[in-house]
């Protein structure tokens, strides 16, 4: 068994208890059940799609955590499976006009373009730990 720990900002940190305690299990218990969806996705035949603009935040978020050698394990392992959707201006506009509507302060524009792109492609079940999703009406497999 292998055993990482990572470093996490207070903030992501009480997201990741209310979070968890939404799903009434512990933090450990949340990215356990995490660790074991990603598993089963990747031995399945899916393709899993995401947008350069998650990619993007991903990267930084490993390379700001963990270094950059993290991120290179990034590119070489989950990203060839991975189907990356790119923001053309339709879709950009599309995601603008949904968080100006939304009009949260929560929400971010990525979050609204992964929605979009989420509903153009028809897809019902997501890995993802944000609540949004859920709210947004799809199944999160995390």
């Amino acid at each position: 068994m292998i055993r990482t720990q990572i470093q996490l900002k207070e903030e992501q940190m009480k997201s990741l208890k209310r979070l968890a305690a939404l799903k009434q299990v512990s933090v450990s218990e949340l990215i356990k059940r995490a660790k074991e969806a990603w598993i089963d996705l990747m031995r399945s035949n899916e393709r899993c799609a995401t947008s350069k603009d998650v990619i993007a935040e991903t990267f930084a978020l490993l390379q700001s955590r963990l270094g950059i050698e993290a991120v290179r394990g990034f590119r070489e392992d989950p990203m060839p499976v991975l189907l990356v959707n790119w923001i053309n201006a339709d879709l950009h506009n599309a995601s603008v006009s949904a968080l100006l509507a939304a009009s949260k302060r929560n929400l971010s524009l990525v979050d609204c373009s992964s929605f979009e792109i989420i509903r153009r492609m028809s897809i019902k079940s997501v890995f993802a730990f944000d609540p949004r999703f859920k709210e947004q009406g799809f199944d999160c497999l995390s």
